[in-house]
């Protein structure tokens, strides 16, 4: 988190609190206990040795990088940092509860919801919380209170037997609003709502999404160390990158890798990952299965450039609901493409690290679902020789997480969202926040 892109406060409050919490609710802050086993060591010291040798470009070294394990002991070994933070828990966090799993916040809302309703003994005007389903939000009516603009009213269409009325819900005074509809709905309400805010002009601005490459390979057993199990099983790995574009910009990626062990010609890395297995028979089939080779696919994720005048989300003159919807502009710069090429040459290079220097590997094309083609390739040929990068590529705006278009700052002109006083709640900034209050009953107002 670069000190100069992020309000103060804000990396205060992630890595001090929320980090932290959040990686114990998901099961990232401890070794990964979900995926181990020989073919998964084999594989992971094979690719530390890569990296530890340079035969991995754009690859940071991974005495560079952090530990952020929180059961590693005093000298924990460098290859950890290799594991993939699959956020699925293993075992129990302690005796007698069973595993978390994989986290969902469905059942944390619909807990919530019933907790407010059972305290409210089933009164709406008395619940901290409801759950509103068929409601589709159409616009913030603001007024002005105390030399500031407030949200007075949400309006509101919801469908009733099969038509879209259109309803208000007023808003308290110390009441809230929170805008989370994600990337693209929640600049649109914004432009919708605040059209005469002084920042009003930078909202959207700044939208990113993911530089996305997929390249999947099939390497023979002989190609492993000797000595490992028939049945291979899975493994799955993190490699993080970077590109030095100038002598002040970096920029970043990371590898994800899945691998399958299997007995029979298939392209899906992720044969036995993630997987239910109902019963005992099943199991020991896939104990007893008798691995010939490693199908092993390396999807490379790259941030794209910040502050990207061509890549933005403005109102159209399209109509949905009744108002303006959204349109979505992306386009890359120059920048952007020298990043993606580091990160295919990147993929390519693991691949190789993994067929080894002495067999062939083989190439799917395409490097995802059935292969048309599988290409063979000769040991330490790189795989761009049979699948040019180019073909790798998913498109822009399929895949993205951070996305900036409502993005942090402290300086009003030049930033959407600004961090409000003694409160980690943010709010578009229009004039200095006033003072906060608590009462008993309820939670921190701003």
């Amino acid at each position: 988190m670069p000190a100069a892109r992020w309000p103060a406060a804000v990396v205060a409050d992630l890595t001090g609190t929320y980090f932290g919490s959040a990686a114990r609710q998901i099961g990232t802050d401890v070794s990964n206990d979900f995926m181990f086993g020989s073919l998964h060591l084999a594989l992971r010291d094979r690719l530390a040795a890569g990296i530890n040798g340079n035969a991995v470009r754009h690859a940071i070294p991974l005495n560079q990088l952090p530990f952020h394990l929180s059961d590693v002991g005093a000298n924990p070994p460098a290859t950890l940092k290799l594991e993939a933070p699959l956020a699925v828990q293993g075992r129990p966090p302690q005796p007698g509860l069973f595993p978390m799993n994989k986290f969902s916040a469905a059942p944390l809302i619909m807990e919530a919801a019933r907790v407010a309703q059972a305290r409210s003994g089933g009164d709406d005007v008395k619940k901290r919380l409801m759950v509103v389903p068929d409601v589709h939000v159409t616009r913030l009516v603001t007024g002005q209170r105390g030399g500031m603009t407030v949200v007075t009213e949400v309006l509101l269409k919801q469908a009733e037997n099969g038509v879209l009325i259109e309803k208000s819900v007023p808003v308290p005074e110390d009441g809230v609003v929170i805008i989370a509809l994600g990337t693209i709905e929640s600049p649109r309400l914004a432009l919708i709502s605040f059209p005469s805010l002084p920042n009003t002009g930078l909202i959207g601005q700044n939208l990113m999404a993911h530089l996305r490459s997929n390249l999947t390979i099939r390497v023979p057993r002989d190609a492993l160390p000797p000595g490992l199990p028939q049945a291979l099983a899975a493994s799955a790995l993190f490699v993080k990158g970077r590109f030095q574009h100038a002598p002040n910009d970096v920029g970043h990626f990371h590898l994800q890798i899945t691998a399958s062990g299997l007995d029979r010609p298939n392209p899906d890395s992720e044969a036995e990952l993630f997987k239910k297995i109902p019963e005992v028979e099943l199991l020991d089939a896939l104990r007893q299965t008798n691995d010939d080779n490693v199908v092993i696919t390396i999807r490379g994720i790259g941030e794209t450039t910040p502050r990207n005048n061509g890549s933005r989300i403005t109102l159209s003159a399209d109509l949905d609901f009744g108002v303006p919807a959204a349109f979505v502009e992306m386009a890359l710069t120059q920048r952007d493409r020298d990043l993606w090429q580091a990160m295919d040459e990147a993929a390519d290079d693991v691949a190789k690290v993994f067929a080894g220097a002495v067999h062939p590997y083989e190439v799917f094309d395409p490097p995802q679902g059935a292969p048309r083609q599988i290409f063979v390739v000769q040991p330490g040929v790189a795989a761009s020789t049979v699948l040019p990068f180019d073909s790798r590529h998913d498109g822009m705006g399929s895949t993205h997480h951070e996305a900036g278009p409502l993005w942090m700052g402290t300086d009003p002109n030049d930033s959407v969202i600004t961090r409000t006083l003694a409160s980690t709640t943010w709010a578009i900034p229009t004039s200095p926040a006033r003072p906060c209050s608590q009462r008993s009953d309820r939670p921190i107002r701003c």
